[in-house]
């Protein structure tokens, strides 16, 4: 016996007898409409909906229903649902999955995705309808979701550069943020929009181990990042952190000998040597690859817990909306990505 064997592998098999019959369909409970004009088969859910909008808003799906149809089988009847027999029409098999398909097909009904602008849409459905849309080319549902991602994701600097005008914002949704980076990566690549990559990469890199693990879909599918932009993400992340304890070092430099503005240099150095202090006890753990774009991390640190006066108050901003415009317009370069548009912003 071989190492690998054990008892059981040695056992006479029963062969199960060969089932020809095709797995049941069962119908959906959102989308079955008894006079549809079309039904779409997902694994093994069939949604009964109307060709119309499918065939005026897809290129993919009206050149596929221009096609002659094939007479419909019947080995695997639909589920009934109540007595009404329903008229025969075309049936499509597609690959996607039926929470995806079911996303998609949300966006074609009165008040869907199509008719405006999102407000607030699940995750799920934004990377749905980038997702089929891009593979059916329904592009106004690509841009309308790339727009919404565009939000939390932005390729210019606040206008504003006041010390807490950073575009990273407390109040995004979670659901566009963590793991959920590697996704907006993906979907970035998917289509092209290159200027979601900076910010996106830049949280990923926050994820530590767990950028391993992948992002899960709703229907358990797990999206990693592709090698290369993995590789950027390590490549970046000491950088990123460099950047970051550069900025607190300049901070810390604040009042110069020879500032004439500072009320009270004696104290104002004190209150920088104990931020000083402060920083080396915690130092690398404190530190966030993120941190020059966040609204309060840095000031809470070296402004607001210490008694500088207000001279060395508006010093110490100054050098840290410095080093955040300078922290901005390296971030493509840090992720060795090509943007274009990346609002570049002199860093005076």
């Amino acid at each position: 016996m071989q190492a690998d064997e054990t008892p059981l592998s040695r056992k006479r098999t029963r062969a199960s007898p060969r089932n020809d019959n095709p797995p049941s369909l069962s119908k959906d409970e959102e989308f079955w409409y008894e006079d549809g004009t079309l039904v779409l088969i997902a694994a093994n859910i069939e949604f009964r909906v109307y060709r119309g909008p499918l065939a005026k808003h897809s290129p993919v799906f009206r050149d596929l229903l221009a096609l002659p149809q094939p007479p419909s089988s019947q080995s695997a009847p639909s589920t009934p649902i109540g007595s009404d027999t329903c008229p025969p029409c075309p049936k499509v098999h597609v690959t996607d999955s039926p929470s995806d398909l079911r996303h998609f097909l949300r966006a074609f009904v009165p008040g869907g995705t199509l008719d405006g602008a999102l407000d607030a849409p699940k995750f799920g459905a934004v990377s749905a309808w980038i997702r089929l849309g891009h593979k059916y080319e329904v592009d106004k549902l690509v841009e309308n979701s790339l727009q919404y991602l565009r939000r939390f994701y932005p390729k210019v600097l606040s206008e504003s550069l006041s010390v807490c005008s950073g575009p990273i914002k407390k109040d995004r949704p979670e659901d566009v943020q963590g793991p959920h980076a590697i996704a907006i990566v993906n979907l970035a690549r998917l289509t092209g929009s290159n200027d979601l990559l900076p910010l996106a990469l830049l949280e990923c890199c926050k994820l530590g181990a767990g950028i391993v693990s992948g992002y899960v879909r709703e229907d358990g599918t797990v999206e990693h990042l592709h090698p290369d932009d993995l590789g950027r993400c390590f490549a970046a992340k000491e950088k990123l952190a460099l950047r970051v304890v550069s900025a607190y070092l300049h901070v810390f430099e604040v009042p110069r000998d020879d500032d004439e503005g500072c009320l009270d240099s004696e104290e104002c150095r004190e209150a920088l040597r104990e931020s000083m202090q402060m920083f080396r006890l915690v130092g690398v753990d404190w530190v966030k690859v993120d941190e020059l774009l966040e609204h309060e991390r840095m000031e809470l640190l070296t402004i607001e817990n210490y008694s500088l006066c207000a001279h060395c108050r508006e010093e110490a901003q100054k050098v840290i909306i410095k080093h955040r415009k300078q922290f901005w317009n390296a971030l493509p370069r840090l992720f060795n990505v090509d943007v274009d548009g990346w609002a570049l912003i002199a860093a005076k």
